[in-house]
């Protein structure tokens, strides 16, 4: 069974998750709601144009997380108003 392989991916809210492929032909796997998806672009990649989508950086963000008291796994608000965040799970990730 051959998977079409996207290039890039916008996320939104029926992203459910961002994981590692694990595949020579791609960089992250995406679980939507009722979807499966594999794309090339990292998901680190996504995440940054998400808030630059959102009007902010990610480093931006990241700062802003990083003052409420986060030190590690810090997440990621990418699109606030539609309650669309990032938690990471490994912290070589964000």
């Amino acid at each position: 069974m051959t998977e079409n392989v996207h290039s890039s991916y916008k996320i939104t809210n029926n992203t459910l998750a961002l994981t590692p492929s694990y595949r020579f032909d791609s960089s992250t796997l995406v679980y939507e709601t009722n979807n499966n998806l594999y794309v090339k672009q990292p998901s680190l990649e996504m995440i940054k144009t998400a808030c630059l989508d959102g009007f902010a950086n990610y480093d931006g963000r990241r700062e802003a997380a990083i003052q409420t008291g986060a030190k590690r796994k810090v997440p990621i608000a990418i699109y606030p108003n539609q309650d669309i965040y990032a938690f990471p799970t490994f912290t070589d990730t964000l």
